[in-house]
C-alpha cells in the first residue's frame, strides 16, 4: 500500500514540477516577446523622429498635418523590422490604416511612397552610395 501512495505522489510532483517548468518556460517567451515588441516601437518613434523634415515637407505637400502621416507612416516602418513570418502584406496595411483613419487608400499608398521613395534626404543618398560601391 505504501509503494502505491508513494508511487502516486511522485507522480504529482513530477506533474506539478513540469507544469511549474512550461509555466516559466512560456512565461520567459512572453518576456522576451514583449521586450522585442518594445524594441521595434522604439526604432519606429525614432525613425519617425529621425525623419521629422521629411515628414513636414509631405504633410504640406499632400495637405496633412503631420501626425496623420505619422500615423499613417507607422504601420509601414514597424512592418520593417519585423520579421519576415510576422509581416504583413502592404495591402493589408494599408486597408487597415484606411479603416482607422478614414483616409482613402490611394492617399495612404501616395504618402507611403512619397516618404520611401522620392523624399530622399542627403544622408540616405550618401549611405546608399556607401553601401553599393564598397562591395
Amino acid at each position: 500500500m505504501k509503494t502505491q501512495e508513494l508511487k502516486k505522489l511522485t507522480v504529482i510532483l513530477f506533474v506539478a514540477l513540469l507544469s511549474n517548468f512550461c509555466t516559466s518556460k512560456k512565461s520567459g517567451e512572453e518576456d522576451l516577446e514583449l521586450k522585442r515588441i518594445k524594441r521595434i516601437e522604439k526604432s519606429v518613434t525614432d525613425e519617425i523622429e529621425s525623419n521629422a523634415e521629411k515628414i513636414s515637407l509631405i504633410a504640406v505637400i499632400f495637405k496633412q498635418d503631420e501626425d496623420t502621416i505619422k500615423n499613417i507612416l507607422a504601420p509601414f516602418i514597424k512592418n520593417d523590422y519585423l520579421n519576415s513570418e510576422k509581416q504583413r502584406s502592404f495591402k493589408q496595411i494599408i486597408d487597415s490604416i484606411s479603416t482607422k483613419t478614414l483616409t482613402p487608400k490611394s492617399m495612404i499608398a501616395r504618402l507611403v511612397f512619397a516618404f520611401k521613395y522620392e523624399a530622399i534626404t542627403k544622408d540616405e543618398i550618401v549611405n546608399k552610395y556607401i553601401e553599393e560601391y564598397s562591395q
